[in-house]
């Protein structure tokens, strides 16, 4: 009797044991699959804020075409379901901006670009708790934007 009920726990354990298996084994190609498409949208906005560095020697065709991939991607960013990719995206376009405007204005400074490249890699590693700051960020603009304008009204 113990032998038998041995036999069924080792047969049971041993098909447990497989579905586990395959079940991993079939998720982890769809896993990398999603990681490498989230690292490909991330280094294509990187490379959408290079572009926005020498902004002031585009010609318009190529700015509007520069201007349309941006767009394009923070859209992929915001829907590509990381935790706090809206605010990333708001965060991203408000920078892509702000890189434009420093190159047209002739003032670009390094330091804004390897700003925004290395809290857009921060992000990527860890969404959760990048995303705050972000949205902090993004706060902080509205209000000064608000308060700007407001001021204008006076």
């Amino acid at each position: 009797m113990i032998t038998l009920f041995a036999a069924a726990a080792g047969a049971l354990i041993a098909v447990l044991l497989a579905v586990l298996i395959v079940l991993h084994v079939n998720d982890r190609p769809a896993r990398r699959r999603e990681v490498m498409a989230r690292r490909s949208l991330i280094c294509a906005l990187i490379e959408a804020g290079n572009v926005a560095t020498i902004w002031q020697f585009l010609s318009a065709s190529e700015r509007a075409a520069a201007g349309l991939t941006a767009r394009r991607l923070n859209l992929r960013l915001r829907i590509s379901g990381l935790p706090g990719a809206d605010a990333a995206s708001n965060w991203s376009e408000h920078m892509l901006s702000e890189l434009r405007r420093d190159s047209m204005n002739g003032g670009l400074q390094p330091a804004l670009f390897d700003y925004f490249e290395t809290q857009l890699r921060t992000w990527l590693r860890q969404p959760r708790r990048h995303s705050p700051i972000f949205r902090d960020y993004v706060e902080l603009w509205d209000r000064s934007a608000l308060s700007t304008a407001v001021l204008g009204q006076l």
